[in-house]
């Protein structure tokens, strides 16, 4: 829906997607391409707050999804096309793992599928390097 292509602001795709059935996809499609910021690893994290464990740092630790977890990681993920990872987020083993899942469960394919670039923090202070294909 082109209306989806005229807003530039989270908040506003958000609240259209909210308004009704047929702007939800377009719209969240638009939030989670991360066109407007690239996605950070954290953001699809934060999506589960119940399945990520961290420590008194706030690094991520563990990482164990229920079956409803996966499918709204699944939900999100699918969307994403501009990835970054945010060094400030301190990303441990565990979770960097998801990167390289080809099958959530049965009937669900590749996550993360449809990332396009790869956009890095060049220092840990945020600092954008660029974007890769």
């Amino acid at each position: 829906i082109e209306i989806c292509d005229y807003l530039t602001t989270r908040h506003a795709l958000l609240a259209l997607a909210r308004t009704c059935t047929v702007f939800k996809d377009p719209s969240l499609n638009r939030v989670w391409s991360g066109y407007l910021d690239p996605i950070k690893i954290s953001d699809i994290l934060s999506a589960l707050p119940d399945s990520v464990k961290e420590n008194a740092y706030g690094d991520v630790v563990d990482f164990i999804p229920t079956q409803e977890g996966w499918q709204r990681l699944y939900s999100y993920a699918k969307r994403v096309r501009y990835l970054s990872f945010d060094y400030r987020f301190r990303v441990c083993q565990p979770s960097t793992h998801i990167l390289r899942c080809r099958r959530l469960s049965k009937g669900y394919s590749a996550i993360l599928y449809r990332v396009h670039f790869l956009w890095a923090s060049s220092t840990q202070h945020g600092s954008h390097g660029q974007r890769r294909e």
